[in-house]
């Protein structure tokens, strides 16, 4: 009877303990949580505002396309749009067998290509240099 009427007997023991580790276990986690989340405001990581706006520069090497005077849509070829998989083609048709113009540098094709493919799906950088070399070969292209 003294046995039954044990305030602290080991099922409540048990009990006691389990409750326990779970209010610690709860607890790490939140602290930790927090830690986090506050190391993470103060860093200026990939979230924070960074100096860089390749994006920008990408933007503006495909609408550069649709600015030039190259006529690659008149012949009938790629009437659909000015841009994606119809310009490219039409690059390496240019390059492959240079009929419309036939004073076209091999070179400068891919020189267009190559910033073209850059801006459209690379993940380097993008930015003032490649565009200005882009927006040349674009512009002497457009000039033939």
């Amino acid at each position: 009877m003294a046995s039954s009427s044990n305030w602290l007997s080991g099922v409540n023991v048990v009990l006691v303990m389990a409750y326990g580790s779970l209010v610690f276990v709860l607890l790490f986690i939140f602290v930790k949580r927090q830690i986090m989340r506050f190391a993470m405001k103060s860093r200026r990581g990939p979230h924070g505002s960074q100096s860089c706006y390749n994006y920008l520069y990408r933007m503006k090497a495909l609408d550069a396309i649709r600015a030039s005077e190259i006529p690659f849509h008149a012949e009938g070829r790629h009437p659909c749009s000015l841009m994606g998989k119809n310009f490219r083609s039409y690059l390496l048709d240019l390059r492959n067998t240079s009929t419309p113009f036939k004073g076209v540098r091999k070179a400068l094709i891919d020189t267009l290509l190559d910033g073209y493919e850059t801006a459209r799906y690379g993940t380097g950088v993008f930015g003032q240099s490649e565009y200005l070399r882009y927006q040349e070969a674009l512009s002497e292209l457009a000039t033939v």
